[in-house]
């Protein structure tokens, strides 16, 4: 009876371990790539050293964590998971992190463990959802939350045909360095304006 119940446990454990291992994949329905016009915007204000959540095709910076694959593309492996590996290895860095939204929580508490153990920024794109728990838990130790406009446009990735745009409103979420505000800042980031840019 015991040794039948062992080999369940076993199976049971095996099973957790190919589930855990199967979430690590990018479901493509949710590799969205950040349109060059927002990346611009972004890169022009925290000049991110690394994307931590892309593919060699679509990473925005020259380091980058994701899956190895034989996509061609100008980046350079730095990890393989981006909840594992450190994401910022010294101070005055930033990191870039556009990780799908089905699942965003781990990301937003990534950024903020992060950005706590190094004098880094970090800067993750998200939804607008502040009805949820993982924007009151997460969410809201960023020091900033960007209220984007006008609405962005992701790209899908290769074989996922959009239908009919993006429905939903998304934010940045800005994590600093140092205390933490009780509240982030909110406020609505024009992105596509050169005179909003630059803001601290």
């Amino acid at each position: 009876m015991s040794d039948g119940f062992t080999e369940k446990a076993r199976e049971a454990e095996a099973a957790a371990r190919e589930a855990a291992e199967a979430a690590k994949e990018i479901d493509p329905r949710q590799e969205w790539e950040t349109p060059p016009d927002l990346w611009a915007a972004i890169n022009d204000e925290f000049h991110p050293t690394i994307d931590v959540c892309a593919t060699a095709a679509n990473a925005k910076c020259f380091w980058y964590i994701g899956p190895q694959g034989e996509e061609e593309g100008r980046a350079e492996l730095w990890g393989i998971d981006g909840l594992q590996t450190e994401w910022l290895q010294g101070d005055n860095q930033a990191a870039w992190c556009n990780p799908g939204f089905s699942n965003i929580r781990p990301w937003l508490q990534r950024a903020y463990e992060q950005t706590q153990a190094y004098k880094g920024v970090a800067v993750v794109a998200g939804l607008v959802s502040p009805s949820t728990f993982w924007w009151r838990d997460w969410g809201c130790k960023a020091n900033e939350i960007r209220l984007l406009s006008p609405r962005v446009q992701w790209i899908p990735a290769p074989g996922i045909e959009a239908e009919g745009g993006n429905s939903r409103e998304n934010c940045l979420f800005v994590f600093r360095p140092g205390p933490r505000p009780p509240m982030p800042m909110i406020w609505t980031w024009e992105w596509r304006t050169p005179r909003r840019r630059g803001r601290a």
